[in-house]
């Protein structure tokens, strides 16, 4: 991975050196610097915490929040593996309870790190805890500014059984391609990816729905709820002319 900037890392060796001349075996003297951004979506994310821990206790080893630039760095850090945890302060994630992205690490060398928050992906329908009589229903979201694809997840809510694993998918509505169980419960979410295969969004609650036997309802309305959006209007006119999915 690329280092942050060309200058800090000429304070490396000096750093090591440092070290180096107050440590009295050139064995116990294996310590690194450790440093890297933390990003919401593509801009630089400011006061972040970011924790670094041993990976079998849990146990917090040292801790420091990113500059306005979204940099941190840890100094001085022996050889051998951490996770390293960093925690959101923005609003919206707390929304959804504490947030945090975690990864693990085996440092032998100098290390630089670059971590993401996605943007939240707004799922528009099915709505959560709603009842459709679609057996394939139309899987509808808001579209990222930053993402050029999408990976759609659907799978049944119960035993969590993947229905739907589409990753590369161009398009903010997705038409589930296999018949879905009349009673059962399925959930969905969705992530999205820039051109750099970054992940700068995601959904950070699931939704659920239900299928259900159609009683009545309006022609056209595919999941029964007494409106008719466009893309349903498209699936009936697919449906009607056999047109082939997209």
């Amino acid at each position: 991975m690329e280092s942050i900037t060309n200058s800090k890392k000429l304070f490396v060796p000096i750093i090591l050196a440092i070290c180096t001349a107050f440590c009295p075996s050139t064995a116990n003297c294996a310590e690194y610097l450790l440093m890297g951004t933390v990003s919401y979506s593509q801009s630089p994310l400011h006061n972040a915490k970011v924790q670094l821990e041993n990976p079998a206790t849990s146990e917090v080893i040292t801790t420091v929040y990113t500059e306005s630039s979204g940099e941190f760095c840890f100094f001085f850090i022996e050889e051998g593996q951490y996770d390293i945890v960093v925690w959101s302060p923005l609003d919206y994630h707390l929304d959804y309870g504490t947030y945090s992205i975690r990864e693990s690490i085996t440092l032998t060398d100098d290390t630089d790190l670059d971590l993401y928050f996605p943007k939240p992906v707004t799922l528009v329908k099915p709505y959560d805890d709603s009842n459709t009589c679609d057996t394939t229903p139309v899987l509808l979201w808001r579209v990222n500014d930053e993402a050029v694809e999408y990976t759609v997840q659907l799978y049944t809510a119960s035993t969590r059984e993947p229905i739907a694993n589409e990753p590369g998918y161009d398009k903010t509505f997705y038409i589930v391609r296999q018949d879905l169980s009349v009673g059962e419960t399925y959930a969905w979410q969705i992530s999205a990816f820039d051109s750099s295969g970054i992940r700068v969004g995601m959904t950070l609650d699931e939704f659920e729905f239900s299928v259900e036997q159609c009683i009545s309802g309006v022609a056209g309305d595919v999941d029964n709820d007494g409106k008719i959006t466009l893309i349903e209007a498209i699936k009936a006119l697919q449906i009607v002319s056999g047109a082939d999915e997209p």
